[in-house]
């Protein structure tokens, strides 16, 4: 098996298949390293930090969400790498490497990214674009970084997020959110225009917690103090039709039956609020807004929130490795002399 050149050690992840449905292609994967020893030999800014493909030397790219420690300390942190393909029948291997004295930071945040994702919010301290296409948002109300689910988050108390983004680009939005009461209507997302016609909120009335689009009513009620994955996907080519949409919750589609008759409005997409008027404003945290001009696979949906929401984030991890050890064959001992290769 291949070695870094100039990396001293590395860990083998697997990523488990029992989730996956299908095979997904350029994936973006979670990984967390938590109070973890075993890199404490890292870099203190982690800029040593390196993920390749199975082959053990072809680079992946990767973004680090956050860090703390190394130079002695354990590790605690939040990458995501873009894997080229998970295999749904099988486990998919890849590495992660650390300690190279003086390395480069080696992150390629906007290439993790593929090109459908049209924006990427982590709010790790700052509303912007993890995308590359510069969507950094306005925030607007009252609203501030907190630990969240994944790194931190943007907990907000009547607050909004603005990116700018058309309404006509969006195919699918992905978020986790995370409600602080159940006390009033609350949007997750809405246009600056065209009036309530592409809105989704968590209503709270009749029942209380049922989560609705404008186009769909869900199956689906949600209780405060707890995190949801999210995810609603558009079907811009059926744009004209109330009935195109699909709302899903932890990576289950439950989509009911159609709520309104409305077409779809225009203008750019808010989330926190339904509209330019600033009504309705989300009560709790967001993380990992996610938006893509495409529909995403089913498949898809369903591993982003395995992928985010279990502990250990769907991955095997196999045990420290030293290049010394894995690089170098035991001595031939012989006539009182011992060769290593």
């Amino acid at each position: 098996m291949a070695w870094l050149t100039g990396w001293t050690h590395r860990e083998k992840l697997t990523i488990q298949h029992a989730n996956v449905d299908s095979a997904l292609t350029d994936f973006p994967v979670c990984v967390k390293l938590s109070a973890d020893a075993d890199y404490s030999d890292a870099l203190a800014t982690g800029a040593d930090i390196r993920f390749t493909d199975s082959d053990g030397e072809t680079l992946l790219k990767h973004e680090m969400e956050s860090w703390s420690g190394g130079g002695g300390s354990n590790v605690t942190a939040d990458f995501w790498v873009k894997l080229p393909s998970i295999s749904a029948v099988a486990g998919t291997d890849f590495y992660i490497y650390w300690e190279k004295a003086g390395a480069a930071d080696g992150q390629d945040a906007a290439n993790v990214w593929d090109a459908n994702f049209i924006g990427v919010w982590h709010f790790a301290g700052n509303a912007n674009d993890s995308s590359g296409n510069g969507y950094h948002a306005s925030l607007g109300g009252t609203t501030a970084y907190a630990a969240g689910r994944i790194g931190q988050c943007l907990s907000m108390v009547e607050g909004y997020i603005e990116p700018s983004i058309p309404k006509t680009s969006i195919g699918t939005i992905e978020m986790a959110f995370y409600l602080d009461n159940l006390s009033d209507w609350q949007q997750l997302y809405g246009v600056t225009s065209g009036g309530n016609d592409f809105e989704g909120w968590v209503r709270y009335y009749t029942p209380a917690g049922l989560l609705q689009t404008r186009n769909k009513e869900s199956t689906h009620t949600c209780s405060a103090n707890t995190w949801y994955q999210f995810a609603y996907k558009y079907d811009q080519v059926a744009d004209s039709s109330y009935g195109n949409g699909s709302i899903w919750i932890d990576g289950q589609d439950v989509t009911g039956a159609n709520y309104s008759a409305n077409q779809f409005g225009s203008g750019n997409l808010f989330f926190g609020q339904d509209s330019a008027a600033h009504a309705e404003q989300f009560q709790g945290d967001m993380d990992e807004i996610r938006v893509s001009d495409i529909m995403r696979s089913d498949a898809w949906i369903k591993f982003t929130h395995y992928n985010i929401a279990e502990a250990d984030n769907e991955l095997t991890w196999g045990g420290k490795e030293t290049v010394a050890a894995a690089g170098r064959k035991a001595p031939i001992l012989g006539g009182g002399i011992g060769l290593g290769v």
